[in-house]
């Protein structure tokens, strides 16, 4: 089976356990049904803070992110009274958006 990369985006503000959720999943489709996904997590900055001010250190930052690496894509949601959508709707990050859409065939 061919490896299946996934992106998962995190918005300054992010839900924690949202966020727990696709890796949980992904991990365990690696480990225990052999599926070969590699998840490489992504931010404005290295550095993230989520709600309650919870930090993820992020695989890459927005700038190093070549659309065409990846296979899917997933956005854990936020608050906007943590700043979620100062980063959620950043263009930058709906360009990202809009190139994966595209080549995933959407």
């Amino acid at each position: 089976m061919q490896n299946k990369k996934v992106l998962v985006f995190l918005a300054k503000g992010f839900e924690t356990m949202e966020f727990c959720v696709f890796i949980d999943i992904l991990g365990w489709a690696r480990v225990d049904y052999g599926h070969n996904l590699i998840v490489d997590t992504c931010g404005f900055t290295e550095k993230v803070i989520s709600t309650f001010d919870v930090l993820v250190i992020v695989d890459k930052t927005i700038e190093e992110i070549d659309v065409d690496e990846y296979d899917a894509l997933a956005i854990p949601g936020g608050f906007g009274e943590f700043g979620f959508y100062e980063e959620a709707y950043d263009e930058r990050f709906l360009k990202i958006i809009r190139e994966i859409k595209k080549a995933m065939g959407f």
